[in-house]
């Protein structure tokens, strides 16, 4: 359910607006402008009515603090209000509005208004899920990867908590598609993606396809020794599912070399080390063989 977040100074105007719309949205109500500021980093409301006669802090200043921030800059706005000037309304639209109701309110256009609004947002959502989608196997792209990597990285150094940066590459993948074709290659990506899913899907790590055969994940965890033991596991139990690899020269079946670094992020410690890290520890699992996962874990 989408979310609407009311910022008007009037109870009687946040009553009527939350009763209208309250069947189709969640929807959370602010009295000031700094209690909507506020309360915008918490709910992340997909679209904010907003008040212009406010007392301390108008809509107008309210809204150049939305547009600043890199956070809610892209949360739509629109203006409730009863002034009637063309410039009041010119001047909203310029700062970044993106519609005006006028007061006293007229509930047809109020819904009108709010509908469309977030039919946008629908839009523009699902298009952004594409762009973060690799298109063959359905996961999460390198793109999604650069964005929730750093924010979990960034997370855990506020949370004091470990994580754990993971590198997969099938083993002699480009002797794969030289012998069975890349039509056929195209399905090997499919079915191990799926299997990585769900294999560290269960130990709740997120899994991106990084590009070509290579695939990555992060857990979030301090259940060290049984994560430990589940990563393990990730090389064996595919050999186990035995898709056919005649010309590997790894195993008669796909298999993966896996590098795992497993750390506690520090302030002064930058992610991108981190990674490449755990890309080293992949390289050296393919260099000693393939077909296995080395584990680091820094203490």
């Amino acid at each position: 359910m989408f979310s609407i977040l009311l910022i008007d100074d009037e109870a009687d105007n946040l009553a009527i607006l939350t009763s209208l719309l309250k069947d189709e949205y969640r929807v959370f109500a602010s009295k000031s402008g700094e209690e909507g500021l506020e309360l915008i980093h918490t709910v992340n409301p997909d679209l904010i009515l907003l008040d212009i006669l406010m007392p301390n802090m108008d809509g107008f200043d309210v809204l150049k603090r939305i547009k600043s921030d890199e956070l809610t800059q892209a949360i739509p706005v629109i203006f409730i209000t009863g002034l009637q000037s063309p410039e009041d309304e010119e001047k909203g639209l310029r700062l970044g509005a993106t519609d005006y109701i006028q007061k006293p309110f007229h509930h047809g256009i109020v819904k009108a208004r709010v509908d469309n609004t977030i039919a946008l947002v629908r839009q523009t959502q699902l298009l952004e899920e594409l762009a973060l989608l690799d298109s063959l196997t359905e996961l999460p792209n390198r793109r999604k990867w650069r964005m929730e990597s750093e924010f979990a990285w960034h997370k855990a150094i506020n949370r004091s908590q470990n994580l754990a940066i993971g590198v997969i590459d099938i083993d002699c993948f480009k002797r794969f598609n030289d012998s069975y074709g890349h039509a056929e290659g195209d399905r090997a990506l499919k079915q191990i993606a799926r299997f990585l899913k769900n294999k560290l899907g269960a130990i709740d790590a997120d899994v991106y396809r990084y590009g070509g055969e290579e695939f990555v994940f992060i857990i979030e965890s301090d259940m060290l020794v049984a994560l430990k033991a589940e990563l393990a596991t990730i090389s064996q139990a595919l050999e186990q599912e035995a898709y056919p690899h005649d010309n590997s020269t790894v195993a008669k079946v796909l298999t993966v070399s896996v590098g795992v670094y497993i750390i506690k992020p520090q302030p002064f410690e930058e992610f991108s080390d981190a990674f490449d890290y755990a890309d080293k520890l992949m390289y050296r699992a393919k260099y000693d063989g393939g077909n296995q996962v080395v584990i680091e874990h820094k203490e």
